[in-house]
């Protein structure tokens, strides 16, 4: 299962309801990491006052309740619900358990069956099925909805509980039932195994790899880039070079519904066009901020370019989008 990488995200490491609730509310802003992760700064008192009256209502909940109570689900429910009131859909609360899948995600290599989803009205809705993945070979198609996994259902499921059920150890199937646009139902058996998430992809994909020139007479290239995550500096560096052997003389580059991911993996695209100057500035409530600047390479390729955006353009794709026209280097439709 691959999920669309969010603009910014909280870590926070500790177990008890008050640690881990207290410091993200404090007036300081979170240390950052390259790739938008925040760590915990200390605690104040005056957060903890906040806190008084969540755990009264903990408290009379737990004492008065009737039914038993998932004390794990509402602590949850209720971090998520603090992240759901400032109204960004980028801003979210992702818990010490979900961590390493949202690494892997990052990291570009995963096992699973290899589809990318989003959630519509309380079900998981197939965006793309991987190519070569377990899911393309069974016949997933884009639009399919599905239905359960292994027996369970997937209505009103979050994208963690998703997240939990379609990852598994190599070699183990996924049992599917999945919706058709059509509403035709089917059961499909996918085995799992280690998938490679495609950041960058060409305009044909043969034998010897993808393809990126679109125009051979007037020489112009195509490059979509899917994800920023660990393999995509490496994956942009292989089609710039097929790229040069093609002679091409201008780039059409595709962020359009690129969520974002790596920080570092956007500067790198940047730094691969630009030569000097600031790539992109990062400034947090209180903190002095932080400037990444291109660095200048016999390998930079200087030429005409056109960068493709839309709503879904997220987070790094904006900063790669914004550094390529404030820099002078392409121009955004």
């Amino acid at each position: 299962y691959h999920r669309r990488v969010a603009r910014f995200t909280m870590f926070l490491a500790s177990a008890a309801f008050a640690a881990l609730l207290a410091p993200a509310l404090q007036a300081g802003m979170p240390q950052s990491t390259d790739d938008g992760a925040r760590t915990v700064p200390p605690a104040t008192e005056g957060a903890y006052r906040w806190l008084d009256p969540i755990i009264d209502l903990r408290a009379l909940i737990m004492g008065s309740y009737v039914d038993p109570i998932d004390a794990t689900a509402m602590q949850r429910a209720a971090m998520e619900a603090m992240t759901k009131a400032l109204g960004d859909p980028y801003t979210v609360y992702i818990p010490p358990a979900d961590e390493g899948a949202f690494r892997r995600q990052l990291s570009g290599s995963y096992v699973g069956i290899g589809v990318e989803l989003d959630l519509d009205d309380g079900r998981p809705i197939v965006i793309t099925a991987i190519d070569g993945s377990p899911a393309m070979e069974a016949g997933i198609l884009a639009g399919d909805t599905i239905l359960s996994v292994d027996g369970k259902t997937t209505e009103g499921i979050g994208a963690a509980t998703l997240e939990s059920l379609l990852p598994g150890a190599p070699g183990t199937v996924a049992a599917l039932v999945i919706r058709r646009a059509d509403g035709n139902e089917r059961t499909l058996n996918v085995p799992r195994r280690v998938v490679e998430t495609p950041s960058v992809k060409g305009i044909l994909r043969d034998a010897d790899g993808w393809r990126f020139t679109i125009d051979s007479d007037r020489r112009v290239a195509y490059i979509r880039i899917a994800q920023f995550n660990d393999r995509t500096v490496a994956e942009v560096d292989a089609a710039l070079a097929r790229i040069r052997a093609d002679g091409v003389s201008g780039i059409i580059l595709d962020l359009r519904d690129n969520g974002g991911g790596s920080l570092t993996a956007a500067v790198g695209v940047v730094d691969r066009f630009i030569s000097e100057g600031a790539i992109v500035s990062i400034r947090g409530r209180g903190d002095t901020g932080r400037t990444w600047d291109a660095t200048s390479s016999p390998e930079d390729l200087h030429i005409p370019m056109v960068v493709l955006i839309n709503q879904g353009s997220a987070s790094a794709s904006e900063v790669v989008a914004g550094a390529l026209r404030d820099n002078g280097c392409a121009k955004i439709i």
